[in-house]
C-alpha cells in the first residue's frame, strides 16, 4: 500500500481519492475502504475509463463500497477492516463446510434486505394456456409520509421480462434498459409502462431525491397508473360518475340482497349522498360493530338533518375529496375546485391481482388480451386498472374504484390530514383473490357467454367485513354480497386478516360446488396485553366456509363445547385468533378440499378434516402446539403464527402431509424476547 501512497493522494479526476491522509497517520487500508464506503463513486466528480475515454459519470443516489471479509480467525485488524468498510465486524469461516456456506449466505441476504417500498409483484398468466405466462410484471408501491401524517401515497407500475441473449431474463423499463438499482428499487432513471412523459412533469422532478426530467423510475407520486386516473393530468375528475371524463367511483347500493348481482351506488359529490352516506362518514352515525375503527368522530350530529351548516358542507367536501378533488388546496395554487397533488393511497399489504380476459371481442380486432389489474389501498378504494398496450401510447386507465362503506369513516383524517391515533389509519389493506368460471372454456371471460368473475377482499386492520363484486363484465362492476361481524354467523369475525381461499367442496348433495375458506381474523387483544401473562381472543378464534356466490354460511369452527351440527364444530380450545390465511388440501385427488391447516396466535397449528358429504361428521382438531404466551408468566413461550402453512403430500413407509410454518410477531418485528426453547 505505501508504492500507492501517490496514487492515493491524486485528485479524483485523476482516479485519486483528494488526499486522504489524516494529521499524523499514513494511508492505511482502513483508511482507503472506509473512504470508498463513506464517498458517492458516482457523483460526476470522479474520472471513470469507459470503453473509448475517460469521463465523469453521475449516477443518481450513493454508489459506495461496502466491505465484507471472511477470515479464519477475526482479530483486531480484521475486525477493524470490517467496521471501516461498514459492516461491523470480520466473519469466521473456520473448517466447517456447512459454516461457510451459512456464512456466506448471510452476506447475500444484508445485501439483499436493502429497505423497499412495494409489495410482492404480479403477473398475468395466459388466458389460453394457463401455465404460460405473459411478459408484464406489475409493481404495488407506496411511500410512508415522514411527518406522521395519515396520508399515504401509492401507485401501480408496470415493468416487462426482456430477453438478455443469453438464454435468461430481466426486468426492464419501456427503452429495454434493466429497471432495477443495486439497492433493490427502481432505478431513478427508468421510464415505466403507462408513464406519459409527454405530460409527466405536472409533479416536478425533486433532483434532491435523485429524481430525474422525464422518468418516474421509484417515485411513488410520479407516472405509472396513478399518473392515469382519469382527470389527473387533465385537472378535472368529475364532481359524479357521469360528467364527461369523469372518475367513475362507487360504493355500496343502499340495499341489496346476497348473491344477487346489484348495480353500485355511484359516489357522486352531492348533497343527496352526503345525506344518504351521513352515518358511515361520521363515527357517530355509524351502528355496526367495531365501526369506529381508524375513524374521528368530526361531527356529534347522528344525522344530516341535524348537522349544522358547516358540517354538511364538511361531508360534502369529504365526498369531494374522495373523488380527487383539492377540497384542502394540497398544491397551494389557491384553488379548491382542481385535482389533488396525488390521488392514490398506499397499498402496504395489497399484492395486485391480475385477470387476463382474454380476447373479448367478438370482431377479433382486439389484439391482444384484455388484462386487468385491481389492487386495494388504505384511500379506502379498490381500483380497477385495464393494461392498454396495443395502443398507440401505453395506458394503465382507471376504469373505476369501488370502497365500502365501512370505509368512509375514513375520509376525514384523510382529507384533513391531522396527526392522531391511529397514526395512520386503515382502509382496503387486503390482497383481492378472484373466482373466474369459464364456462365454455374458449379462452376468454365473457358476460354474455355466462362466464363469471368474482371479486374477494377483506380489510385487514381497516375493519372486520368481507366483500363480493361481481366483475363478469370488468367494465360494470356489481355488489355480489358482503359478511361482516354484525351478521349472527360471523359474530366471531376479527379484523380480515385472511385471505380468502377459493376451492370447491362436494357436500349435501352438491358437487364441487365453489366455496371461500378463511380464517376468523385478528383480535387486537393481541396488540394491548403486557409483557407479563396474556389473555384469551374473544374475535377471530375462528374458521370459516362460505359460498363463493351468496356468502352465505357453509361450516365454521369456533371456540365452545357443544355438540356438531351441519354448520357449526366446537373447539374448547380455540382460545386465539387466526390472522393467517388456510392452507387447503386435495388429499385423495377427487378436486374437492377435504383438509384445512392453519395456524394462530397462540402458537396452535389447527387441522380441519372436512372428509366426507356430511358437514356434520365435519371436525377440527388440533395438530400441534409450539408455545403460547398463556403457557408461561412472561412472553418466554409466545409463540404466534400470521402467514399460511405450507403442505408437501409425500411418503416414506406410508402416506404423510409435511408441514411447515414460520412463526413471529408481524404486528412487532423487532420484538426480542421471545425464548430459544
Amino acid at each position: 500500500e505505501d508504492d500507492s501512497d501517490s496514487a492515493i493522494t491524486n485528485t479524483k479526476a485523476n482516479g485519486g481519492m483528494n488526499s486522504i491522509v489524516l494529521s499524523g497517520a499514513s494511508n492505511s487500508f482502513n483508511t482507503v475502504i472506509n473512504w470508498m464506503y463513506k464517498n458517492d463513486l458516482a457523483d460526476g466528480t470522479i474520472d471513470m475509463q469507459t470503453s473509448t475515454s475517460k469521463q465523469a459519470i453521475d449516477i443518481p443516489g450513493k454508489q459506495n463500497v461496502i466491505s465484507y471479509f471472511l477470515v479464519d480467525s477475526p482479530n483486531n485488524t480484521t475486525n477493524g477492516y470490517a467496521s471501516a468498510g461498514g459492516t461491523g465486524s470480520a466473519i469466521a469461516l473456520g473448517s466447517d463446510p456447512e459454516a461457510m456456506t451459512s456464512a456466506i449466505s448471510n452476506i447475500f441476504n444484508q445485501i439483499l434486505s436493502v429497505s423497499t417500498s412495494f409489495v410482492s409483484a404480479s403477473v398475468p398468466v395466459n388466458v389460453f394456456n394457463r401455465a404460460d405466462f405473459l411478459n408484464d410484471v406489475f409493481l404495488a408501491i407506496f411511500e410512508a409520509e415522514e411527518n406522521g401524517f395519515p396520508k399515504w401515497i401509492g401507485n401501480l407500475k408496470k415493468l416487462q421480462l426482456h430477453a438478455d441473449g443469453f438464454g435468461g431474463y430481466y426486468i426492464g423499463d419501456t427503452s429495454g434498459a434493466v429497471a432495477f438499482a443495486a439497492d433493490g428499487r427502481i432505478n431513478f432513471n427508468a421510464l415505466t409502462y403507462w408513464t406519459d412523459s409527454s405530460g409527466f412533469d405536472v409533479q416536478a422532478a425533486d433532483t434532491t431525491k435523485g429524481e430525474q426530467v422525464g422518468y418516474d423510475g421509484r417515485s411513488v407520486n410520479r407516472g405509472g397508473a396513478g399518473q392515469q386516473i382519469p382527470g389527473f393530468l387533465s385537472g378535472g375528475v368529475g364532481l359524479s360518475n357521469t360528467d364527461i371524463g369523469a372518475r367513475q367511483i362507487y360504493t355500496e347500493p343502499a340495499s341489496y340482497t346476497n348473491g344477487t348481482a346489484t348495480a353500485l351506488m355511484a359516489l357522486d359529490a352531492s348533497t343527496t349522498n352526503a345525506s344518504s352516506l351521513w352515518n358511515d362518514m361520521n363515527a357517530n352515525g355509524v351502528a355496526s360493530s367495531g365501526a369506529t375503527l381508524n375513524s374521528t368522530s368530526w361531527s356529534a350530529a347522528t344525522s344530516y338533518s341535524t348537522a349544522t351548516v358547516a358540517e354538511k358542507a364538511t361531508a360534502l367536501d369529504m365526498l369531494k375529496f374522495a373523488r380527487g378533488v383539492d377540497v384542502k388546496d394540497e398544491d397551494l395554487d389557491g384553488s379548491t375546485t382542481d385535482t389533488r397533488p396525488w390521488l392514490m393511497g398506499d397499498p402496504i399489504h395489497s399484492r395486485p391481482l391480475t385477470i387476463n380476459y382474454g380476447i373479448t371481442q367478438a370482431n377479433f380486432t382486439q389484439t391482444q388480451p384484455d388484462v386487468r389489474v385491481i389492487v386495494t389501498g388504505n384511500d379506502g378504494f379498490v381500483h380497477m386498472f385495464q393494461n392498454l398496450n396495443n395502443t398507440p401510447a401505453e395506458s394503465g386507465v382507471e376504469n373505476w374504484a369501488f370502497t365500502p362503506r365501512y370505509a368512509l369513516r375514513t375520509l376525514n383524517r384523510l382529507m384533513t390530514n391531522t396527526a392522531g391515533t391511529p397514526l395512520h389509519p386503515y382502509g382496503v389493506d387486503s390482497s383481492p383473490v378472484a373466482y373466474i368460471d369459464d364456462s365454455n372454456n374458449d379462452g376468454s371471460l365473457k358476460a354474455a357467454d355466462g362466464d363469471k368473475v368474482y371479486l374477494y377482499f377483506g380489510m385487514r386492520r381497516g375493519g372486520r367485513a368481507y366483500y363480493a363484486l361481481d366483475i363478469s363484465n370488468p367494465n360494470v362492476p356489481k355488489m355480489l354480497w358482503s359478511i361482516s361481524d354484525a351478521d349472527t354467523n360471523f359474530s366471531e369475525l376479527g379484523l380480515t386478516f385472511s385471505r380468502p381461499r377459493v376451492a370447491k367442496l362436494s357436500y349435501d348433495g352438491y358437487t364441487l360446488k365453489p366455496v371461500l375458506i378463511f380464517a376468523g381474523g385478528y383480535d387486537t387483544n393481541k396488540d394491548t396485553r403486557s409483557t407479563s401473562m396474556g389473555t384469551n381472543d374473544t374475535r377471530g378464534n375462528a374458521i370459516y366456509i362460505v359460498d363463493a356466490q351468496t356468502g352465505a354460511l357453509i361450516w365454521k369452527a369456533i371456540k365452545g363445547t357443544g355438540s356438531p351440527t351441519s354448520t357449526v364444530y366446537q373447539h374448547d380450545q380455540l382460545y386465539d385468533s387466526i390472522p393467517s390465511d388456510v392452507t387447503a388440501v386435495d388429499t385423495d385427488g377427487n378436486q374437492s378440499i377435504d383438509r384445512i391447516y392453519v395456524g394462530d396466535t397462540g402458537g396452535t397449528i389447527w387441522r380441519a378434516d372436512l372428509a366426507g358429504t356430511n358437514r356434520t361428521a365435519w371436525k377440527l382438531q388440533r395438530f400441534a402446539k409450539i408455545g403460547r404466551h398463556h403457557d408461561n408468566s412472561n412472553k418466554r413461550h409466545d409463540r404466534r403464527f400470521f402467514h399460511a402453512i405450507s403442505v408437501a403430500q409425500t411418503r416414506d413407509t406410508s402416506p404423510y402431509d409435511a408441514v411447515v410454518i414460520g412463526s413471529g410477531d408481524r404486528p412487532n418485528p423487532l420484538d426480542k424476547s421471545i425464548g430459544s426453547d
